[in-house]
């Protein structure tokens, strides 16, 4: 059974309009590329007790996601990392800081 996020389809509007930088040029991500990281933001919601919402809310609760995420052996916890801090984006209109800087 697919587990939906809360607001997957605003998620899902803001990840159509992202862009990122290859080469100089500003690029669009692709569908492939959006169902991807709405499949891992799945992912991360089931693997906490607390709500995507409640965590992206608080610096401090998004700090020990990340670390939580890390600390993961597979080398699949990257790109889990990548769609949360994407997620923060989305609800907080700006970046994550670098974690270092709580670390």
């Amino acid at each position: 059974m697919r587990n939906e996020i809360k607001n997957e389809a605003a998620f899902r509007d803001f990840l159509e309009g992202a862009t990122y930088l290859k080469n100089g040029v500003e690029i669009h991500l692709t569908d492939k590329a959006i169902n991807s990281r709405l499949s891992r933001i799945r992912v991360v919601q089931e693997a906490f007790s607390i709500s995507l919402d409640e965590i992206v809310s608080d610096d401090l609760e998004m700090y020990k996601a990340l670390t939580y995420l890390n600390e993961i052996k597979s080398t699949t916890h990257q790109p889990l990392q990548n769609a949360l801090r994407k997620y923060y984006e989305f609800k907080n209109k700006k970046k994550f800081c670098m974690k270092l800087l709580y670390g």
